[in-house]
């Protein structure tokens, strides 16, 4: 397997790294973008420092790798196949983890609009928003105590015990 690493917050990171995929493999036909980080806090006590790092990293990272990817595939005349990855949370929203649910709400909604921008290209984006299962990336610093100072443990929440509140909006 060979790997390629980029810090896709980074438009000029996104652009090498899909150029250098061009370069050894001549073409872009798939991308699958799943930048996720966060923290455990509630959206109300979300630092700047934590939004501005999970921001970037899921939105904007998602956004300048598939922006790359869809210019890669346009150039490629053949179209091709984006897939995001965004997160139930994203649908639903977790207080416990609020700055990363807003962020894969933006995603999602990115998938839409750029499905549209790659319709007429043969371009498909696609989201997929996986539920709670346990992985490394659910381990995020724990912000959530006296201090907002980062924990041990992180985002253990299990669907059994998150509740859910629905907002209505005007």
């Amino acid at each position: 397997m060979r790997v390629l690493e980029a810090d896709v917050r980074l438009p000029a990171a996104a652009r090498d790294a899909v150029d250098e995929t061009r370069r050894r493999f001549g073409a872009v036909d798939i991308l699958v973008a799943s930048a996720g980080v966060g923290v455990v806090s509630s959206l109300a006590q979300t630092t700047a420092e934590d939004w501005e790092t999970i921001w970037t990293t899921n939105v904007s990272g998602t956004l300048f790798v598939a922006q790359e990817a869809i210019r890669a595939m346009k150039d490629g005349g053949r179209g091709g196949s984006i897939v995001l990855i965004g997160s139930d949370a994203g649908m639903l929203g977790e207080r416990s983890i609020g700055a990363y649910s807003v962020t894969k709400a933006a995603v999602i909604m990115m998938t839409k609009v750029l499905a549209l921008d790659g319709a007429a290209d043969g371009i498909r984006v696609n989201c997929v928003c996986p539920g709670y299962f346990e992985t490394g990336m659910r381990h995020f610093p724990d912000r959530s105590g006296a201090g907002g100072d980062a924990r041990p443990g992180g985002y253990t929440e299990r669907r059994a015990h998150t509740r859910r509140v629905s907002a209505g909006v005007a």
